[in-house]
């Protein structure tokens, strides 16, 4: 079946794309593209110094095509939480027009503090707010932002809508936090037992073990899969070579963030994992990448909670 089978499915042209993002600076900069199709505006970031750029599509032909320019943190966006997307810088977004306030509100709703949402949209959304959602939309639009309307821009694209586009572009309100983290040890820590410890001794050395074990393993399989690919290739074609979605670095941070899930869920601080605690975690691990996931490290995050029970468990900045 044909991707432009999809009623929501329109790539966004480059001129379109160049319009969106005048102004906002790009390199050195993470993004999230929330309905990224086969990639066009994921090629363009990327082209233009992005340092990063993690993407949703729903699509599982696109998602194909999509996982091999960028990481796919989940196939529906509305599903998406903000703990996943608390290091972000940026988002941009040309969402289904059949939906779009929805998922403009959402992306408002879970960006980080200081985060730009540049959006395109039907421009009749903002234009004729009728309904509770679009009437939302309108306000947040006065107060926090600014809406273009772009007209048919869509007339000569790869697949065309006589629609009115517009272009809304939101600042969320604070200022994003930086990456401060003082008092954690950037060397590996020598085994040696802790006595009155938070967990037991023995529980994170095993965590630290397996992980240590699990990213050797998947640089072994990377390795594996580039020479794997590289003699099937040319001559058996490329669907049965090896195929990771994720990137070495990616897979740790993965871990790290399921190694603190678990060692939440060990310590029964369910009452005290707030939404703000999910976000920082996930921003540290995203940011701190320098910081080595050791026993010492773990006991000094949660050296730092512990002091911080009766108030809110935990704060990394």
């Amino acid at each position: 079946m044909s991707i432009f089978n999809n009623k929501d499915f329109y790539p966004t042209p480059f001129n379109v794309i160049e319009i969106m993002m005048q102004g906002q600076e790009i390199e050195g900069k993470i993004f999230l593209e929330p309905s990224a199709g086969k990639g066009d505006i994921v090629d363009f970031l990327s082209d233009n110094g992005a340092k990063k750029v993690i993407a949703c599509e729903s699509s599982e032909d696109l998602k194909k095509i999509l996982q091999t320019k960028c990481n796919v943190i989940e196939s529906d966006f509305l599903n998406l939480t903000s703990d996943k997307i608390s290091h972000i810088d940026c988002i941009v977004m040309n969402p289904p027009f059949s939906a779009d306030e929805t998922h403009i509100l959402h992306a408002f709703e879970i960006a980080p503090k200081g985060c730009k949402i540049i959006a395109l949209c039907n421009y009749a959304t903002i234009s004729n707010p009728y309904s509770a959602a679009r009437k939302r939309l309108f306000t947040i639009v006065e107060n926090f932002g600014t809406v273009e309307n772009l007209g048919d821009c869509f007339a000569d694209a790869e697949r065309k809508t006589g629609v009115e586009i517009g272009l809304i572009k939101l600042q969320k309100q604070g200022v994003k936090d930086s990456a401060e983290f003082e008092g954690f040890f950037m060397e590996e820590d020598p085994e040696e037992r802790q006595e009155n410890a938070l967990m037991s001794y023995n529980i994170v050395r095993d965590l630290v073990n397996r992980y240590i074990q699990a990213c050797k393993v998947y640089k072994e399989l990377t390795e594996v899969k580039y020479r794997l690919n590289d003699i099937t290739g040319s001559f058996f074609g490329g669907d049965l070579g090896v195929k990771l979605t994720l990137t070495y670095e990616d897979y740790k941070k993965e871990l790290q963030k399921s190694g603190w899930k678990f060692i939440l869920n060990k310590m029964n601080l369910s009452k005290y994992t707030t939404k703000g605690v999910k976000e920082d975690i996930n921003k540290f691990v995203e940011e701190q990448t320098k910081i080595p996931f050791t026993m010492r490290n773990i006991y000094q995050m949660l050296s730092l909670g512990y002091r911080q029970q009766g108030k809110e468990w935990i704060k990394l900045y």
